[in-house]
């Protein structure tokens, strides 16, 4: 047993200082100074957003992993009995997480699809610079986000942008544009 102990105690002590780490980071509230008034890049908030569903995968991944070490330490000297109660719940809790990751999993892959779409849609639109337009991502309101602005001569325009994903062999084009004047 000390030896199981001394073995994964390295791995524990580090898993353990990381996750402190990330917490106590995350605790200090502080940012960089160069985020106030600044242009945003195609996609900014669905960035954010995908960054966001990653972290909450860490820990039903961390908690997948420790479930077997942990029944081995609860079991490791007693019944068949003992062993049969213990493993139930812990079996369950793996279940649950990996429902969990699943869903943040499903979740990522559509806002990821959301972001290359928005980037797609925003390297696109600014070539619309080269003739005199401005053109701005991303802009926050109270009800969400617009993904792009377009003010030229011509007018003011709002651009949306929904990306489905496609067959494999299918050739059309992976982005739809809605354009509407303001």
């Amino acid at each position: 047993m000390l030896t199981l102990i001394l073995s994964i105690s390295g791995t524990v002590l580090m898993i353990a200082y990381i996750l402190w780490l990330y917490q106590n980071e995350r605790k200090k509230n502080r940012y960089s100074p160069f985020t106030e008034k600044m242009l945003r890049s195609p996609g900014y908030t669905l960035s954010n957003e995908l960054d966001d569903v990653v972290d909450k995968m860490m820990a039903p991944f961390f908690m997948i992993g420790f479930c077997p070490l942990l029944y081995f330490i609860l079991t490791k000297d007693f019944t068949l009995g003992y062993k049969v109660i213990t493993g139930v719940p812990i079996l369950a809790l793996m279940i649950w997480e990996m429902l969990s990751i699943r869903k943040l999993f499903l979740r990522s892959r559509k806002l990821k699809l959301g972001l290359d779409g928005e980037v797609y849609s925003g390297q696109e639109l600014n070539y619309l610079m080269r003739q005199g337009a401005w053109v701005y991502h991303d802009i926050p309101y109270k009800y969400g986000n617009i993904d792009h602005v377009i003010v030229s001569k011509a007018g003011v325009f709002t651009v949306e942008t929904k990306t489905i994903s496609k067959p494999i062999n299918d050739h059309c084009c992976p982005v739809n544009f809605h354009m509407s004047p303001i």
